[in-house]
């Protein structure tokens, strides 16, 4: 059974290794925000337009067997927490998530109309890890054919 203490560790080490490849793939610098912030970065911005707010998660596991194995509504999702997308759409709109699975680093443009056709699970609990009981939340479910390659 997974620690969080080992999933965090995980995706700290994913989000250093990904930080230049977010900062070429948008042509912004980007600045990484505190622990208890909600979004992982914020582009450095230069001008009054709204900065990028960028979330990644990542994900210990290959997209295709997300592809296989994970759906929702008979549909594979990647799925993230409901109040990252609220606080992208709250605070200008301009947000991008990264899914960075072990096999691709895929990416979703908040767009409020393709969101509005998303499920939503209002009582979501993460499976048990040995050193944490996750409390219930709303989560997002994003189809992954939804998502676009980094490299493409």
């Amino acid at each position: 059974m997974k620690s969080q203490l080992a999933d965090l560790s995980y995706g700290e080490t994913r989000e250093r290794a990904n930080h230049s490849v977010i900062e070429e793939h948008l042509g912004v610098r980007i600045e990484k925000l505190g622990k208890y912030d909600i979004m992982d970065w914020k582009e450095v911005s230069t001008d009054d337009t709204p900065p990028w707010l960028i979330e990644q998660k990542a994900r210990n596991v290959s997209l295709s067997h997300v592809n296989q194995y994970y759906s929702y509504n008979g549909k594979p999702t990647a799925l993230i927490s409901k109040h990252k997308i609220d606080y992208i759409k709250n605070n200008g709109g301009i947000g991008i998530i990264y899914f960075d699975f072990t096999d691709k680093l895929m990416y979703w443009v908040y767009d409020e109309n393709e969101y509005n056709t998303f499920d939503v699970e209002g009582d979501f609990v993460r499976h048990q890890r040995s050193d944490y009981v996750d409390k219930r939340h709303a989560v997002v479910h994003i189809p992954t054919n939804m998502l676009k390659n980094v490299k493409d």
